[in-house]
């Protein structure tokens, strides 16, 4: 399978593939389109673009929206568990059950996105009325990782397109088929063009800067270690996004006589997808402002 990327309602061929493994044999299943700065870039452009319309959407629209990607993802089920298994390296079982728990994502939300209240609030002087509206963010970028390619993606997703925000997804570079495979799903859904925006990078630091210091982007949500969850907080302190950082590691020790797996990946499916290395196991949030 090929994963190229997805910018503005567009499949994207970058000229630059790198290779995709099965984590268990290191044979090439597939191969993903390798985004430079210029196409994570043109991703946020189109994002921004469709901000505007796309949040001007009713509740009731967006819910529909989510519905239908939800529906979208069913039909493809099969398939893309199959991804998750040859990529991933989970059994079929737990693939399967992934792909049902990124749909749970998309259903709450969809019900959620119905549910974005305002307040009023009592005011200290006379003849005065406080009214708190919460209105979409902007932008969003999500960056998943690869224990969990699809649900991370769904998780993050979902929030974002119920509050109104528009989305740029980074899969992890290790498992881009899949997530490249539930974002097709939600193509189809005739959503409009640069709400959903998708780009893969063998070397995610060569397209952070694109992604992180353009102060167009006022959302960032970030799942993986609390060492890259350090250098996001450092890197995008100019402009100040929100950020929702869900970060844990295990920790490592090594001896002269410990036999260290070279398919670590392989080796590490049960810890990694039946356990929690987060300090929070909250949703990553709606990417809502008060006003």
């Amino acid at each position: 399978m090929d994963a190229r990327c997805y910018v503005n309602g567009e499949w994207v061929e970058t000229g630059r593939w790198f290779a995709v493994t099965d984590p268990a044999t290191g044979e090439q299943i597939g191969r993903a389109a390798d985004a430079a700065p210029a196409e994570a870039t043109a991703a946020v452009e189109a994002a921004h673009a469709a901000f505007d319309g796309w949040s001007a959407t009713t509740a009731k629209e967006r819910s529909e929206a989510l519905r239908a990607v939800s529906a979208a993802v069913g039909r493809e089920a099969d398939h893309i568990a199959d991804l998750i298994v040859a990529e991933q390296g989970k059994p079929l079982g737990q693939a399967r059950f992934e792909v049902a728990y990124a749909r749970e994502w998309l259903d709450w939300y969809a019900e959620e996105a119905r549910r974005v209240y305002g307040e009023t609030v009592p005011a200290a002087v006379a003849g005065k009325r406080l009214v708190v509206q919460r209105r979409a963010l902007g932008v969003a970028v999500a960056i998943t990782p690869w224990n969990f390619p699809v649900a991370m993606v769904a998780r993050k997703l979902a929030p974002a397109l119920a509050a109104g925000c528009t989305m740029v997804v980074k899969p992890a570079e290790q498992t881009p088929l899949s997530p490249t495979a539930f974002v097709e799903a939600a193509a189809r859904c005739a959503l409009p063009d640069g709400v959903v925006n998708l780009v893969h990078s063998s070397d995610p630091a060569g397209i952070s800067d694109a992604l992180l210091l353009d102060e167009r982007v006022r959302k960032i949500t970030f799942t993986g270690s609390t060492e890259v969850g350090k250098m996001l907080v450092k890197t995008t302190a100019a402009h100040l996004p929100r950020l929702s950082l869900e970060l844990g590691d295990r920790p490592r020790s090594s001896s002269s006589t410990t036999q260290i797996s070279t398919r670590p990946r392989a080796a590490s499916w049960r810890r990694s997808s039946r356990s929690t290395v987060s300090r929070a196991s909250a949703p990553t949030g709606c990417s809502c402002s008060e006003e």
